[in-house]
């Protein structure tokens, strides 16, 4: 797989669970410690997410890491911090 085509995959994946959680892009942005144009562009494919950042997200939306990066299984409704 290209780098191009594995940002693409996780920006679809990070776009699917925004939606999920039923926030906008600058809400998830400052969730996370970023802001909205940054997080756009990510969701877009237009850069890649930093790794801090995909370590933020999983701390505060439970998302399983391993579905961000590989798409192995769709994450499942969070139930409380630190799940």
């Amino acid at each position: 797989m290209t780098p191009e085509r594995m940002r693409a995959e996780i920006a679809e994946r990070l776009y699917a669970h925004r939606v999920t959680l039923g926030l906008t892009t600058d809400e998830l942005a400052a969730l996370i410690g970023t802001n909205g144009g940054r997080y756009r562009r990510y969701e877009r494919a237009e850069t890649q997410m930093p790794a801090e950042l995909f370590f933020e997200l999983h701390k505060e939306t439970g998302v399983p890491l391993d579905w961000l990066i590989g798409g192995d299984q769709p994450p499942g409704p969070k139930s409380g911090k630190g799940d």
